[in-house]
């Protein structure tokens, strides 16, 4: 099931787990299987889609309530809110469509908005508000597939965390960083790549010059 998803990991404190946990406690004994235990923290090291995968088949389990309806394959557009309305519209149009015809257009209403939308929020920009401020780090995650004979990387398999290097880009510190999954999705390893160098667009950027070195 791991091969079939791409993407990226990262490791859950104490304190985040039992936050989890309390919202939705049934989450817990699947969810310690899966992780990879971090000794060092106590914490556990995912990638990214089980977190994911978990919480959305606990969403799935709402079908049968009629109070809960899915709609995917829409992106939000904008939403209305009228002063003289108990209620608030929200507008979505599908995805990869320009929304000039109708049938291609969703409007939903209801008492409450959620703007769980993510970093690049678009209600939070129909809101008018500010943008997330840059914190002035670049962050690329992704997993990979090593061979256990691979010269460089093979050795790294069973080493847990482990700092593959630091470059400067420009005077910025980057560091390039490789974590495994040990023994329970062998040969799997997720990297990390990270600068403080504004200018970096690609990872490629940031790990040229470590390579050529």
């Amino acid at each position: 099931m791991y091969k079939k998803r791409k993407g990226g990991a990262y490791i859950m404190q104490p304190n985040g787990l039992k936050a989890l946990y309390e919202v939705a406690p049934q989450l817990q004994q699947g969810l310690d299987v899966l992780g990879v235990d971090v000794p060092s923290s106590n914490g556990k090291l995912y990638a990214w889609w089980m977190i994911r995968d978990a919480l959305y088949q606990e969403v799935l389990k709402q079908k049968d309530n009629n109070n809960v309806k899915f709609y995917r394959g829409w992106t939000f557009e904008n939403f209305f809110d009228d002063p003289q309305s108990p209620t608030i519209k929200a507008r979505f149009k599908r995805d990869d469509c320009s929304a000039t015809d109708e049938e291609d257009c969703l409007e939903l209403e209801g008492a409450l908005l959620i703007g769980a939308d993510g970093i690049h929020s678009g209600i939070r920009a129909q809101l008018g508000l500010p943008p997330a401020d840059p914190v002035g780090s670049c962050v690329w995650r992704g997993s990979i597939q090593i061979p256990e004979d691979h010269s460089t990387l093979g050795p790294l398999l069973h080493k847990g965390v482990h700092p593959m290097g630091y470059v400067s880009l420009g005077g910025a510190t980057s560091a390039v960083s490789f974590l495994n999954f040990h023994s329970k999705y062998p040969g799997v390893m997720t990297w990390s790549i990270s600068t403080k160098d504004s200018s970096a667009s690609h990872p490629r950027q940031v790990v040229g010059p470590y390579l050529l070195s």
